[in-house]
């Protein structure tokens, strides 16, 4: 069943849709308190964010169609069985896990209309796939739970961040229809302040686990369901920083770096006299440099060189820095602040950065001006009793036995992972080669 305020035509066969109300895609947030907490890169320590993982209610359905009202806050949902999230639900005793290669991963010789083309069912034929179509047995799950929120989280506003949902799934919030979203390897962010109460709340989400995304998403390995990352809130001001791209370039013949970063807030009213300031710390936490700049609000036309609208560009020179290379992950940090025309500081985020070059030489790859040899692994998201959700200990277990084996590089077969992988692979020394 789909809400009456969700499209009428079922989304997940929508070539037109690939989500409703879905924030833009960004580097992921602290939402930090102040700049000096922003400095440690622990981007669940603020006070104005919070972990939604846990126990979750459930419900395991054959199809969307046969969903009951679950997001109404008058259903119960006493009687239903309790799920861990992250998780797959196949992991948890809900439908099976699938292992296809290049066949997709549902039944294709169910004699289903919407499984066979016409002119194949006038001849006879069965079992071939019809995008954007798929077959009607499409298991879906029903999650929902009771989170709190503070009541000074509504003098900002609140997102809720799914790092990952495989595949595609509708929102609610407190009964109301919040959106829709498939891209199952991406993070999915909403913007719920309108939703959200102080003290009580219900979530329900119901996700299916076919999309016609997956005639893209499709490939060898192990198909899995559910809400298999976490889900966090984030509270963030009004005005706010709302994304950042930094290079941090080494100077290779006279040692010093230089780190430019492009910092965009959002369009909430005026940003005039609005400033970003940068800091670039060093392993210790000592101050290297800071920058300030003023938000550009418009963008020059066709000017590559500058930052776009919304966006304070600021660069930074390091004395003496020290190169990343696999052997030796050296990291610094870039801390960002939003500063109003009055001094205050209004918002901090935060990122570790490496400083290198990769260029490519007469046929060889160059790492900071020498060879890179690489020696690489493929590598899947995947845990054999966790399945698509992999813990931080097991990410961390995965590097050490690469860097035991000698194995500088990995490659993450087809899809993003979680965040908190390139993190890993930042501080321990691994290369990553994202296709």
């Amino acid at each position: 069943m789909v809400h009456k305020e969700f499209h009428r035509k079922n989304d997940w066969e929508n070539l037109d849709v690939t989500s409703i109300n879905r924030e833009l895609s960004h580097s992921p947030w602290g939402a930090y308190e102040s700049a000096e907490q922003a400095a440690g890169c622990d981007r669940a320590a603020s006070h104005w964010t919070a972990c939604l993982d846990g126990h979750w209610k459930f419900a395991y359905y054959p199809t969307p169609q046969s969903v009951e009202n679950f997001w109404e806050p008058s259903f119960s949902v006493e009687q239903w069985a309790a799920i861990q999230v992250p998780g797959n639900w196949e992991t948890q005793g809900f439908g099976e896990p699938i292992y296809t290669n290049y066949v997709y991963p549902w039944d294709h010789h169910k004699d289903s209309a919407e499984n066979i083309r016409p002119h194949q069912q006038s001849r006879g034929q069965r079992g071939v796939p019809n995008p954007p179509q798929i077959p009607q047995d499409n298991p879906t799950g029903c999650y929902r739970r009771t989170f709190h929120v503070p009541e000074e989280w509504l003098d900002r506003e609140i997102f809720i961040h799914f790092k990952g949902v495989e595949t595609a799934f509708y929102l609610w919030i407190n009964g109301q229809a919040v959106g829709y979203s498939q891209d199952s390897k991406l993070p999915s962010e909403f913007n719920v302040t309108p939703y959200l109460q102080a003290g009580e709340n219900i979530i329900a989400v119901q996700v299916m686990r076919f999309a016609e995304s997956i005639y893209l998403e499709d490939q060898d390995y192990w198909h899995l369901s559910g809400i298999f990352r976490s889900v966090y809130l984030h509270a963030k001001p009004h005005h706010r920083i709302a994304d950042w791209k930094v290079d941090a370039v080494p100077d290779l013949h006279h040692g010093f770096g230089t780190v430019t970063a492009d910092v965009k807030v959002n369009r909430f009213g005026g940003f005039a006299d609005y400033s970003v300031k940068l800091e670039v710390l060093d392993s210790e936490g000592r101050t290297l440099g800071t920058d300030t700049a003023s938000v550009q609000a418009v963008a020059e036309y066709r000017s590559y060189e500058q930052p776009t609208a919304n966006t304070a560009r600021l660069r930074v020179k390091v004395d003496s820095v020290e190169t990343w290379t696999p052997e030796t992950p050296v990291l610094y940090t870039a801390v960002f602040t939003l500063v109003a025309p009055d001094g205050s500081d209004v918002d901090f985020e935060s990122c570790r950065i490496g400083f290198k070059t990769v260029e490519i030489k007469d046929g060889v790859i160059l790492l900071n001006g020498q060879r890179l040899l690489v020696r690489g692994v493929n590598r899947h998201e995947h845990e054999a009793y966790g399945g698509r959700t992999v813990s931080v200990d097991h990410m961390i277990a995965e590097i050490k036995l690469m860097k035991q084996c000698n194995i500088n590089s990995v490659r993450t077969s087809h899809y993003p992972d979680d965040p908190v992988w390139y993190d890993l692979c930042d501080e321990w020394g691994i290369l990553l080669v994202c296709e």
